[in-house]
């Protein structure tokens, strides 16, 4: 439908079939005005463009019957709507039918000779609905004789109860002319739906009825077929897209628009290149549309954008459609959303990945830990057998020891960290709370960690951020110092020179601690995964100094345990910072007055200083 400068509504032919051509006698319509094909419709017959503008506009169909004068017929025409601003059209010539009522009107000897015509007719009695008359049409029609047909009543040929036939004779009676659909049975049992052209006429005296019966069982069928196709498109839960031949659009579903975003209006007239993200490869298209055009089916995924913005897949399935000579005239697309499939599929394979590494991993885990077991148990045993040696010096007996002592503290550790990780897998790991003096047990790591940090010639810093009586709060004492410790034995290893720092402070509702070192410091790709008890033991860093690398996974599950979190910043070569949260639960006790340290004012700070170091 079109409408021009002046609001005029007017129509282009986009196809019509043989049988409409040779009925109108008009041939090359096809992309043609219809006031242009019929220059005199508009004054002559206005009612005809009004109708076809109602049912273009609101998508109810339509039927009348109509004389056009310019091809001297009658039509019986029928309105359907495929999609707004579209008419199917459906032309019965009914001049005939026409012709034959009007001599019907003028005398009963035209009557009789019309009775002869081809047209299926039934003559009944309006009083007792028997049926008086049938031509040699009805009786091919219904199966039975004109003198079978003639013993019959209506009844045993209609669908229609007693009280309808009874209301329809009743409606004729009152008018000039009814029109009635109606299902009718033939003499082999089957079903035809007929539509029944019904006037009152007057025969020897006596009220008649004069029925014109037409079989309109395919049109009917036809019909229903469109309805149902129509539905299934718009209730499809999948896109339908179709296109002209040259791939602009001309429907959309409802399926498309809430897929999609974009409106009927805003999508149909517009190539569907609208959606194009830009992400897919020009060769797909190349594909794609000589596919189509060889007349084939494109079947393929596409990455497409929404009118949002947002970016979704589609799977689809592109054909053309072709007229009777093999022309195409449209293009028709069935799309599905896969943007989920396609999202768990990239999941499952990451998952996949992950879980390949994570083998992987394990296997790296179980190596290292065979290593750090052997080692320390190596020197257990070896120096358990100097021991045995006769002539050993006092000094070489005290120094085996000592060694068997440190490889022996190595194993209690790496059996301590296995058992706790062991636990903590095992969902095990059990809180003790308790009042903890958070400065007293700071105190007590750094009188701990002091001696092996003067051998190795670094300093380290202690800084509190709470009077004593303030830093007593309920937490996990032992866990808090299991943490706390295992960050300053990694600072420690890792750390050839400079300082380590550590200690605490009060910030909005929380105590902050934190564990700075100048030592190696942790490549960038490693920030993510060094709480990873996997990761780390694959660490090639890691792998180079002794130890199973443990310690911060367990302080990590330690952390989340208490209610803090933990997180780390670091850059290679300029050292690592640790930091984790605690809540701060204060028991409000002061602690009994205790006599301070020794004072190693140029390696403890008891007054808070700044956490990051002068190393920065």
């Amino acid at each position: 439908m079109i409408t021009d400068e002046d609001n005029h509504v007017d129509f282009i032919y986009e196809e019509v079939n043989e049988s409409y051509a040779k009925l109108t006698g008009l041939h090359d319509v096809i992309g043609k005005r219809m006031t242009e094909i019929r220059p005199g419709l508009a004054k002559s017959n206005p009612m005809f463009i009004e109708k076809y503008a109602k049912v273009a506009e609101t998508g109810v169909p339509d039927k009348f019957e109509i004389f056009i004068d310019t091809d001297n017929h009658w039509y019986d025409i029928s309105l359907y709507s495929p999609q707004k601003g579209y008419v199917l059209s459906m032309f019965d010539d009914i001049s005939e039918r026409k012709r034959s009522e009007e001599t019907l009107k003028k005398s009963e000897e035209r009557f009789r000779r019309l009775f002869e015509n081809p047209s299926i007719v039934i003559l009944l009695d309006l009083d007792t609905g028997s049926i008086i008359d049938a031509n040699h049409a009805a009786a091919d029609f219904y199966g039975w004789s004109v003198e079978q047909l003639k013993q019959m009543r209506i009844q045993q040929i209609t669908s229609a109860s007693a009280d309808e036939v009874r209301v329809n004779m009743d409606k004729v009676r009152t008018s000039t002319q009814c029109q009635f659909l109606f299902r009718h049975r033939r003499a082999d049992g089957s079903i035809r739906d007929v539509d029944v052209l019904s006037n009152k006429m007057e025969l020897e005296g006596k009220d008649i009825l004069y029925a014109i019966i037409h079989d309109v069982t395919d049109r009917i069928l036809a019909y229903n077929q469109l309805q149902k196709l129509s539905v299934a498109v718009e209730q499809s839960p999948t896109v339908v897209v179709m296109t002209d031949p040259i791939g602009n659009i001309e429907y959309v579903n409802p399926a498309f628009i809430e897929h999609s975003g974009y409106s009927a209006e805003e999508a149909i007239g517009h190539n569907p290149r609208i959606l194009q993200s830009g992400f897919m490869l020009k060769s797909v298209y190349e594909e794609l549309w000589k596919t189509i055009l060889s007349g084939k089916v494109w079947k393929g995924e596409l990455q497409n954008r929404k009118k949002n913005g947002e970016l979704f897949w589609e799977r689809a399935i592109i054909s053309s459609i072709r007229n009777n000579e093999g022309v195409v005239t449209n293009f028709i697309a069935v799309k599905e959303d896969i943007t989920e499939q396609k999202y768990m599929v990239a999941a499952l394979i990451e998952e996949k990945e992950h879980a390949e590494e994570s083998d992987r991993l394990k296997s790296a885990f179980l190596a290292n830990i065979s290593h750090e077991i052997r080692t320390p148990m190596n020197g257990i045993l070896g120096f358990a057998q100097l021991l045995k040696e006769p002539h050993l010096t006092g000094e070489e007996q005290a120094e085996y020891i000592d060694l068997i002592m440190q490889s022996g503290d190595r194993m209690l550790s790496l059996i301590n960290n296995l058992i706790n990780i062991s636990r903590i897998e095992a969902g095990e790991t059990m809180l003790q709370i308790s009042e903890t003096p958070v400065n007293e047990l700071l105190h007590d790591i750094y009188s701990f960690f002091k001696p092996e940090i003067d051998k190795k010639g670094l300093l380290l810093n202690c800084t509190t951020g709470l009077p004593d009586s303030e830093s007593i709060i309920e937490t996990d004492s032992e866990k808090l110092n299991q943490i706390l410790t295992n960050l300053i034995q990694n600072a420690l290893k890792f750390t050839s020179k400079g300082e380590i720092d550590f200690g605490y402070h009060s910030i909005d509702g929380t105590l902050e601690f934190y564990v700075i070192d100048t030592g190696a410091g942790i490549a960038p790709d490693m920030i993510e995964k060094i709480f990873d008890r996997f990761h780390q033991v694959d660490n090639v860093i890691t792998r180079t100094h002794e130890g199973s690398g443990l310690g911060l996974s367990i302080s990590k599950d330690y952390v989340e345990l208490l209610g803090g979190t933990i997180r780390v910043e670091s850059r290679c070569g300029f050292g690592s910072e640790f930091y984790f949260t605690l809540p701060y639960k204060p028991v409000h006790q002061k602690l009994p007055t205790q006599p301070n340290p020794e004072p190693q004012l140029s390696t403890l700070h008891l007054f808070p200083v700044s956490p990051v170091g002068n190393w920065l």
